[in-house]
């Protein structure tokens, strides 16, 4: 009798102490843990992500769209390229960016295997788009644009 309840208090002993070593993480536990990411939300329904060059500039974004508020999570959201290049016109102004650079056939997307690229070029950046097609048929449909990545040209990220 008396080593069931000895064994008994070791149980509940260790389950105490179990539960209180698995309580949810605080801020520095995380950030010990986790790598930070800082993340601006530059519309409600976009999140921009940054690396930076060894002086501080910026030297790449990463534009996605939101996934969550308070009030839903959203399981399907992509960009729109029309939504979204006037975001980053605004946050790189063009004395940065340079003009939109012409080519022969405009805008170009290069597809494979149930992906999907579409490059804007301008003089001191580019803004690629990334994505997923759905094959129909004879030729593939876009399902739409999960990232767009902006990088300058003439700065590396550190």
């Amino acid at each position: 009798m008396k080593t069931t309840i000895t064994a008994l208090i070791s149980i509940a002993v260790l389950v105490a102490s179990i539960r209180s070593t698995a309580v949810a993480q605080n801020q520095r536990q995380l950030e010990q843990k986790y790598q930070k990411v800082n993340a601006y939300a530059v519309r409600p329904n976009i999140l921009l992500t940054a690396q930076y060059a060894s002086d501080g500039q910026v030297c790449e974004m990463v534009l996605e769209p939101g996934r969550w508020t308070e009030e839903k999570v959203v399981l399907v959201s992509t960009l729109s390229e029309d939504e979204t290049i006037p975001v980053v016109e605004e946050m790189v102004p063009e004395s940065e960016r340079g003009k939109k650079l012409k080519t022969p056939l405009g805008v170009l997307s290069a597809i494979a295997g149930g992906s999907i690229t579409t490059t804007h070029n301008y003089e001191n950046i580019t803004i690629d788009f990334v994505g997923s097609t759905r094959s129909n048929g004879s030729h593939n449909m876009l399902v739409g644009y999960m990232v767009a990545v902006v990088k300058w040209r003439n700065r590396l990220c550190k």
